[in-house]
């Protein structure tokens, strides 16, 4: 048995533990959210402008950064606009909301930049298309979740 071998069943449940209390490596953020804006033709100027205000009021108001700031571990948002095939353009690029402050330039970032194009047709499938790749890119978060706002027939 040698010297330590009485307590081998010691020593193999104290590495086993010890094992098991390694932690995974811990996440940078617990949700990485994708906000697509329909900027195709079926959205006239009035929505486009609803939109864009839409979505920075909602950042603003007291339940999303309510939402943002519950738990210690931060939100990664990115925002682009879509349309047709191919068409997307990057609005804010992933950033860690950490603080009001953060969300604050997101909201003034969309309440302020213009849109992009005009007169594509709506491609769900294509955004989601870049949705997908766009997620890939995101930082290392617990969950990840598309928010698509679009009025087009085919959405």
């Amino acid at each position: 048995m040698g010297k330590h071998g009485k307590h081998q069943s010691l020593v193999r449940i104290g590495f086993t533990a010890a094992c098991c209390m390694i932690a995974a490596p811990a996440e940078a953020c617990r949700l990485a959210l994708l906000l697509a804006m329909d900027v195709s033709s079926s959205v006239d100027d009035t929505e486009d402008l609803l939109q864009r205000n839409g979505f920075a009021a909602a950042l603003l108001s007291p339940q999303v950064p309510y939402a943002f700031f519950i738990s210690p571990d931060p939100v990664a948002l990115q925002v682009y606009e879509w349309r047709g095939r191919g068409h997307q353009t990057d609005l804010v690029g992933w950033l860690i909301i950490r603080t009001p402050s953060d969300l604050s330039f997101v909201a003034n970032k969309l309440a302020n930049c213009m849109r992009s194009t005009r007169g594509l047709p709506t491609a769900m499938g294509h955004t989601l298309a870049y949705a997908s790749m766009k997620l890939q890119t995101a930082p290392p978060c617990l969950f990840q979740t598309i928010n698509v706002a679009g009025d087009g027939v085919n959405s």
